[in-house]
């Protein structure tokens, strides 16, 4: 009998280890949140390319732009808040300008692959690729720019400006209207520039990831999107 009673006491202590490490680990594992509040710096080396034709064409570089979400997610037990990011390169698109603005044709198109988003919690991207964003079904995010306001009258290379991109972006097949609030610069062939926005998943038909008595995430998200894209010769 006494033998049982230790064994009883044993599993229940585990038990409550168990449950505390677990908390502990949620508790603990807060992204890091590193906003970018600059355009990245024009690359230095490279030979520069001089703009012929009317419309400048920009292709994206995957390998140096990167998206992210932020959303503040909390765990049940606890009443603090905490930060969840995901990233991803799988950044592509294509941008068209004239020395006046966005060009009317071809429409400039930014595609992010959610399917490769990552944080630092594999269960949280198994949840919101497979059923937040049904990413198998849905593979991409694609925003269409349709206006950019506070394009400079005139520029001189390398100068950092602040810029408004307004446009549609499509999510799990449903499309609605956003803006960012862009820093840009251009010079040598390379333009640079760092997006801010922010949005409700509900607007796009998107449930919250919500795991019942254990963790909810907020309906508002930001987004950042890091962009370096090289102009394109004709």
């Amino acid at each position: 009998m006494r033998l049982l009673v230790l064994l009883g006491a044993a599993a229940a202590l585990l038990a409550v280890a168990a449950v505390a490490g677990g908390v502990a680990f949620f508790v603990s594992r807060s992204d890091t949140v590193d906003l970018v509040t600059e355009a990245p710096a024009l690359p230095t080396g490279t030979a520069a390319v001089t703009p012929t034709g009317d419309v400048l064409h920009f292709v994206v570089l995957p390998e140096q732009s990167e998206a992210s979400y932020i959303a503040r997610e909390k765990l049940a037990a606890l009443p603090a808040t905490s930060e969840a990011v995901g990233r991803t390169n799988a950044v592509s698109g294509d941008i068209y300008l004239t020395r006046q603005g966005l060009a009317a044709s071809p429409p400039s198109v930014l595609r992010v692959d959610l399917r490769t988003l990552r944080s630092d919690e594999t269960r949280r991207d198994n949840y919101v690729r497979n059923n937040t964003l049904q990413a198998d079904r849905f593979p991409y995010a694609e925003f269409v720019i349709e206006r950019v306001d506070g394009f400079p009258t005139s520029y001189q290379d390398g100068q950092e400006v602040s810029l408004q991109v307004s446009g549609i972006m499509t999510i799990r097949g449903t499309a609605r209207p956003m803006t960012f609030d862009v820093q840009a610069r251009y010079g040598g062939g390379t333009l640079t520039g760092v997006a801010h926005t922010s949005f409700r998943l509900s607007d796009f038909g998107l449930s919250p990831p919500n795991i019942a008595g254990f963790v909810t995430v907020e309906d508002e998200m930001r987004l950042q999107v890091v962009l370096v894209a090289r102009l394109e010769q004709p």
